[in-house]
């Protein structure tokens, strides 16, 4: 089984904790030591000391031994006893605190070993760390470099769709002007009437043309965002939708709900009109509903219709593979960017819901 990041770090907090452990305990012993090697020189000294007194005693008493009265001899044998006793304790107790203090010797070599394998284990850890870290940098490069790509593949297929689209109508309908034009300069000396029909014919054509170019300059940056917020323009946006779609949209938008970062505002938008698109082209919804609130730190977008649903959508848990569809995948990158989540919810025939949430924190541009 594979260790993850937070194990790794665990497992070198542990061993950081058992090596102060052992680094205490070893201060501890040391104390010790130190006090009973002080001890064992003390027992010493004043065995040393008692020795010599005794061996004193004794050649005084050699010496004047007639010269001492009974009374003096009692009194020279009682303190000779005592100092006898007093050497036969410290002879007792200096093995004793010896033994003690090779005791104490013996665990400060164990903790020093135990203390040496936690050292090498620690260096071990770091090395996996550092691995990991590599391993991981390694994998957020190549899903950033993917990421790249999408990008790039998203912004050539936007330029695509805009190419399309003024070729389509604006392209088309320029094209029709050019010849009721050149129609009209051949009119005006034969049927002048027919020629004013004409050019109120191009008139019409030139505001469809207007309007036409107006729609796409909306759809690539809607000028409602920058004038009057958010909510203004998903609430035109919806109204937009009903015009041309039999689908009742509910919406449901906090009161003092505000986004300050214009990136933050434009992603939520682009999604919401990413996931009315293929509400309208596949759902065959008759109701969705939008809900745009903040919970303490976090935005959150649901969007939910009751259409017919993904197929086999529970089999497809990664909204970035090409299965799930090109919008949803640029949903879900373009919420991975601003470091939120993106989740699918949906069954055959039981509708489909998104739920986007994006922390406050890239609001506040933290």
């Amino acid at each position: 089984m594979e260790k993850s990041h937070k194990d790794i770090i665990n497992e070198v907090g542990q061993t950081k904790e058992a090596m102060e452990f052992c680094y205490e305990m070893l201060k501890k012993l040391e104390e010790q030591s130190h006090k009973l090697s002080e001890k064992v020189d003390i027992v010493k000294k004043q065995k040393k000391e008692l020795e010599h007194t005794l061996e004193k005693m004794n050649e005084n008493q050699d010496k004047n031994h007639l010269l001492f009265s009974p009374y003096e001899d009692s009194k020279k044998i009682k303190e000779e006893d005592y100092i006898k006793k007093e050497l036969e304790q410290l002879k007792d107790n200096l093995p004793n605190i010896i033994n003690l203090l090779e005791q104490h010797y013996d665990l400060k070599n164990k903790y020093q070993l135990i203390l040496s394998c936690l050292t090498n284990l620690l260096d071990r850890q770091h090395i996996d760390l550092k691995a990991f870290e590599s391993e991981v940098c390694t994998e957020e490069l190549i899903n950033h470099e993917a990421l790249g790509l999408k990008i790039l593949e998203a912004q050539e297929l936007e330029r695509q769709r805009i190419a399309m689209d003024l070729h389509d109508s604006t392209v088309q309908n320029l094209t029709s002007l050019v010849h009721k034009t050149e129609l009209c300069i051949k009119l005006f000396d034969l049927d002048a009437i027919r020629a004013k029909l004409e050019l109120a014919t191009m008139i019409e054509n030139i505001r469809t043309i207007i309007n036409d170019m107006r729609e796409i300059i909306y759809d690539l940056r809607p000028m409602t965002l920058n004038d009057l917020g958010l909510k203004a323009a998903i609430e035109r946006y919806v109204d937009n939708f009903k015009r041309h779609n039999k689908i009742q949209v509910i919406i449901s938008i906090d009161e003092n709900f505000e986004i300050k970062n214009q990136v933050v505002s434009i992603t939520i938008y682009r999604i919401i009109q990413e996931a009315f698109n293929n509400i309208s082209k596949h759902a065959k919804a008759t109701t969705c509903i939008i809900d745009l609130s903040q919970k303490e730190e976090v935005i959150q977008l649901t969007i939910e219709d009751n259409g017919i649903g993904l197929e086999e959508s529970s089999k497809c848990k990664d909204t970035t593979c090409k299965n799930c569809g090109f919008g949803l995948s640029n949903m879900s990158e373009r919420v991975y960017l601003l470091s939120g989540k993106f989740s699918l919810e949906s069954n055959n025939n039981s509708g489909t819901k998104i739920i986007v949430s994006i922390p406050c924190c890239i609001d506040k541009g933290d």
